[in-house]
């Protein structure tokens, strides 16, 4: 199955690429009928377009993503509650969480430091490392 552009978009709406954008980004700084608007949804969900996050997230200068590194969380008794707690902030603010447990190796932890970067993640929450008091 190939990709629906914003192209496809536009041209089964008979519109515009600039139309079809402002339409299904919900641009309200921009003239267009209520009747245009809902023409070019009804194209883009009949297609089954789906923005390009990546690119959106250019354009905005943002990624809606919150990095959480852990070496060692996800094994903990713990764990869901903590990410599941880190989540919902997240989804509260809008964003979704990244989760990526590096298990303690310096080399997987570099690498996903590295990829947040690079991903523009709008935050990570710190390394959480869970430990054991020997008695």
């Amino acid at each position: 199955m190939a990709k629906v552009t914003l192209r496809d978009v536009a041209e089964a709406a008979g519109v515009s690429i600039a139309t079809a954008s402002w339409a299904v980004n919900d641009n309200r700084d921009v003239r267009i009928t209520e009747s245009t608007r809902r023409k070019v949804r009804r194209a883009a969900d009949e297609l089954g377009y789906h923005h390009n996050a990546l690119a959106r997230g250019l354009a905005r200068g943002r990624s809606d993503i919150i990095g959480f590194i852990s070496d060692g969380v996800a094994t903990s008794p713990f764990a869901g509650q903590v990410i599941q707690g880190a989540q919902d902030e997240a989804w509260r603010n809008g964003k979704i969480l990244l989760v990526v447990d590096t298990d303690g190796r310096k080399d997987v932890e570099r690498r996903t430091f590295s990829f947040m970067f690079e991903h523009q993640v709008e935050g990570i929450i710190g390394l959480a490392t869970m430990y054991q008091t020997v008695r």
